[in-house]
């Protein structure tokens, strides 16, 4: 018999059940680390794939969202050829602003008033083309101010026959949580003012107030100075009711996108320029 009792005389020892016993348990503890490693590999290749899907859809957003990860490195090829102005296009806009931006349930494409008059810019930060703004103009409250606007807009207004207006102007000023700032085609450092009544016009009304993000607005130096200078509101502002006038708004959630991405631009402390031109590079009347 294979087994022996132990000295106490108590229950049989059996040597070779044992072994088994033991290598059982060894093949089994192999088993284990082999699903463990293979666990390890489908987590190794899963990480892999979202990396490499979150590059490509990083890469494409840095080059205006419709260009394949190859156009997108030709461009930025070219780009560091003209000089490298907007290689650094990516680190100036906030990341993902696209996906995380909530679009409020006031955006739409439905005018407050049918007859009130849109109005475009084509915006781009150095060179590089960032998006359309689209306003409607509140010319059922405050037509004398949407007019000012729109004519800027559209080169409409002349001195000495030449168009005079928004195109080609930049956003000198830009402070997060606050609003945008731009419209000085007479100074181009948010000094200079013109409208098409003359210097300055006065205030139209209060009606509208300052109770949202996307909001058109006149910049002034105090009552009654309106100009060309304008800007569009990043969040709510009431400490400007009754000082500023509220003449339109932005009617597309792309024109919202647009809105925070210039919003995050980099900026210089203390006089908020941004370190890359903001350029309106085309306006006009939808």
């Amino acid at each position: 018999m294979r087994g022996s009792r132990d000295k106490k005389g108590g229950r049989k020892y059996d040597r070779d059940r044992s072994n088994d016993d033991d290598r059982d348990s060894e093949v089994d503890e192999n088993k284990r680390e082999r699903r463990k490693n293979e666990g390890r590999k489908r987590d190794d290749n899963k990480k892999w794939e979202n990396k490499n899907w979150e590059n490509q859809n990083g890469e494409e957003n840095i080059n205006g969202g419709g260009e394949s990860q190859n156009e997108g490195n030709k461009s930025k090829r070219c780009k560091n050829k003209d000089g490298g102005e907007n290689k650094k296009v990516d680190q100036l806009i906030l990341e993902e602003t696209d996906e995380n931006t909530v679009i409020p349930y006031y955006l739409s494409n439905l005018l407050t008033n049918g007859s009130n008059p849109v109005v475009f810019m084509d915006i781009n930060l150095g060179n590089h083309f960032l998006g359309k703004f689209k306003f409607e103009l509140f010319q059922n409250i405050v037509p004398k101010t949407s007019e000012n606007f729109r004519q800027f807009c559209t080169g409409e207004y002349k001195i000495n026959n030449l168009p005079v207006g928004y195109k080609n102007t930049t956003f000198h000023r830009v402070i997060k949580e606050f609003m945008i700032q731009g419209g000085d085609f007479v100074n181009y450092n948010g000094s200079g003012s013109l409208s098409i009544y003359g210097e300055n016009f006065e205030d139209e009304n209060f009606d509208i107030k300052h109770d949202k993000e996307g909001l058109l607005s006149m910049a002034n130096s105090g009552p009654n100075t309106n100009g060309c200078q304008f800007f569009i509101t990043t969040k709510k502002c009431e400490w400007l009711d009754g000082k500023n006038v509220v003449f339109g708004r932005i009617i597309d959630s792309d024109s919202l996108i647009l809105l925070k991405k210039i919003e995050n631009v980099s900026v210089t402390p203390y006089i908020y320029k941004p370190k890359i031109p903001i350029n309106i590079v085309e306006c006009g009347e939808l």
